[in-house]
């Protein structure tokens, strides 16, 4: 049986990649994350031999662009979720439009006034 997550927010469906980058963006975009990472990343650059700091600066680099994948994956699918809703919405309101007018046209033909 396939594990299914939701959004906690929305209730929408989410598939295990959303899930997980969701919850990845839920570590990585906290001000204590951000921080942690800039002293972690000055006493590297400060301490370490010019070795290590190319090592760490293409590595956090790459960390960098990963994460920024990730996110636009997740959202990307949002918003795919989000279009299918809007057409619903709007399918919806041109059904009700159409039903209005054709209660109106019976109310004329009968001679009712609202």
């Amino acid at each position: 049986m396939a594990r299914t997550f939701t959004d906690p927010v929305t209730g929408d469906a989410l598939s295990l990649g959303e899930h997980v980058a969701w919850r990845a963006q839920g570590i990585f975009r906290r001000w204590s994350t951000m921080i942690l990472i800039q002293v972690v990343c000055v006493a590297w650059l400060a301490l370490g031999s010019a070795s290590a700091r190319n090592w760490w600066n293409y590595s956090w680099s790459d960390l960098a662009i990963i994460v920024e994948n990730v996110t636009m994956l997740a959202l990307f699918s949002q918003t795919r979720r989000d279009a299918v809703v809007m057409r619903e919405t709007r399918e919806m309101a041109r059904r009700q439009a159409d039903i209005l007018t054709h209660l109106e046209a019976l109310l004329e033909h009968h001679g009712i006034e609202v």
